[in-house]
C-alpha cells in the first residue's frame, strides 16, 4: 500500500492489530500501537479495545490493566465495549470479585453505562463458578442499571441452573422469561433438553421437543442428537432410530444428520448393543450419503465394536475389521493410534503407514501374503 502511495488509515492498522492478537502475537500488536502513538495515524478507542481483548484472551490481566491505565492517561475515554472486554477477561480468570468492582468503577468514573452484554458476561461468570445465588442476584438488579435482559441473559441463567441439576428452577426462569415478553429460542430449549437427558428423564425431554413444534420453533441437529444420545444411554436404540428417521424425513439444512449423528448411532449399536449388523447398516447409510463421509472416529468405532464382540468367531471379526480398514484406506483417511489399538487388542497385524497397503494398493482387499507380517 505504501509503495503505491496508498496511506493506510487507522481502520487498516486496527485490522492488523486484531490479526496479530488472533495469532497470539500480542507483544507485536502492542509494539504496533506504540508506533502509531508516535505517528500521524493515532489509534482510536476501538484500536485499544482490540489490543486489550488480545491481552485478556492471553490471560495477562496485569498487562491489560496497564494498557487501560495508559489509554486513560492519554485522554482516551473507554466505552462500554472496552470495559466489557476487561470484564470478560476477569471472568475468564475467575476473578469475579474484581469483575464486580470493575462494574462499580465503570458506572462511577465514566459515561459508559453497563449494557446487556455486561450483564450477560457477569451472569455467565458466576454461573460458571456454580454460584447461582449471586448470578440470580445480578440478574435481578439489572433493571436498576437500566439493562433489559435478552434471550442470551435468560438462557445463560437457565444453563446455570441446569448444570446444578435444578431443572425446576430453570423452568421457573423460562416462565419468567415468557412473562417478560422474551421468547425462548432453540438454544434455550436445547439447554433444558440436554439437562433432562443427562438426568435420564426422557419423558420431559421429549415433551420439550413437542413444545418446540407447538410454538413454531424448529428443532436443529443439536436437538435431535442430544435426544438420541439420551435414548442410546438407556439402550433404547429403537427410539434413537425413530428420531434419526424423523431427521431424514423432515430434512432441512438445520436438521440433516451430520457426522456426529452417524457416529453416535454407530457407537450405540456397536458399543451399547453389540449389534454390529445394525452398526454396519448405519455405516452403509452414511457411505451412501452424498453430502457426508465417514471420518477416522467412525471407522475406529467399528473396529472397537468388533474387537469387543467376544461372542463371535475371531476369524469373522478379524475379516470384518480388515474389510473396513480397506474402506478407510480407499477413502484416504489416515490411521492414528486409536485406529491401531483394537487390532493390537486382538493381536492382529496392522500395516505400517509407509507400507504398500496404505501407499499403492488402493482398491485391493487385505491379503496376509502381501500385507501381513509373513512377507518379512
Amino acid at each position: 500500500m505504501i509503495k503505491v502511495n496508498l496511506i493506510p488509515n487507522i481502520i487498516t492498522f486496527t485490522q492488523i492489530v486484531k490479526a496479530l492478537c488472533d495469532m497470539r502475537l500480542v507483544g507485536d500488536a502492542t509494539i504496533l500501537v506504540d508506533t502509531l502513538l508516535k505517528s500521524d495515524t493515532k489509534p482510536t478507542v476501538i484500536t485499544f479495545t482490540t489490543l486489550l481483548r488480545g491481552w485478556c484472551d492471553a490471560g495477562d490481566m496485569k498487562m491489560a490493566y496497564k494498557i487501560l491505565k495508559r489509554m486513560i492517561e492519554l485522554g482516551y475515554e473507554p466505552d462500554v465495549q472496552t470495559w466489557t472486554v476487561i470484564l470478560h477477561g476477569l471472568c475468564q480468570q475467575s476473578a469475579l470479585s474484581d469483575a464486580m468492582h470493575l462494574v462499580e468503577t465503570m458506572s462511577a468514573t465514566s459515561d459508559a453505562n453497563p449494557n446487556v452484554v455486561t450483564l450477560n458476561t457477569l451472569v455467565r461468570g458466576w454461573c460458571k463458578r456454580g454460584d447461582m445465588k449471586t448470578a440470580t442476584k445480578i440478574f435481578d438488579v439489572a433493571s436498576k442499571m437500566n439493562v433489559v435482559p435478552d434471550v442470551v441473559s435468560y438462557t445463560t441463567l437457565i444453563r446455570g441452573w441446569c448444570e446444578k441439576g435444578c431443572e425446576d428452577r430453570a423452568i421457573g426462569v423460562m416462565e419468567r422469561m415468557k412473562a417478560a415478553g422474551v421468547r425462548p429460542n432453540v438454544v434455550t430449549l436445547n439447554t433444558l433438553i440436554r439437562s433432562y437427558c443427562k438426568d435420564r428423564n426422557m419423558r420431559a425431554a421429549m415433551s420439550l421437543l413437542g413444545t418446540m413444534r407447538q410454538t413454531g420453533l424448529k428443532p436443529d441437529v443439536h436437538t435431535y442428537t442430544t435426544l438420541m444420545q439420551g435414548w442410546i444411554e438407556l439402550k433404547n436404540m429403537d427410539r434413537a432410530m425413530d428420531l434419526f428417521k424423523q431427521m431424514k424425513r423432515f430434512q432441512t439444512k438445520r436438521v440433516r444428520p451430520d457426522i456426529v449423528t452417524y457416529n453416535l448411532l454407530i457407537s450405540g449399536w456397536a458399543r451399547e448393543m453389540k449389534r454390529m449388523d445394525m452398526a454396519e447398516k448405519v455405516m452403509q447409510d452414511l457411505m451412501n450419503d452424498r453430502e457426508m463421509s465417514p471420518d477416522n472416529r467412525t471407522f475406529c468405532t467399528l473396529f472397537r465394536g468388533y474387537s469387543c464382540l467376544f461372542n463371535k468367531d475371531r476369524q469373522y471379526r478379524s475379516e470384518r475389521m480388515y474389510f473396513w480398514l480397506c474402506k478407510m484406506r480407499d477413502m484416504k483417511i489416515k490411521p492414528n493410534h486409536h485406529t491401531v489399538k483394537p487390532f493390537t487388542c486382538m493381536n492382529l497385524y496392522f500395516p505400517g503407514v509407509d507400507e504398500p497397503f496404505w501407499t499403492t494398493d488402493f482398491g485391493m482387499p487385505f491379503d496376509p501374503r502381501r500385507h501381513g507380517p509373513q512377507r518379512w
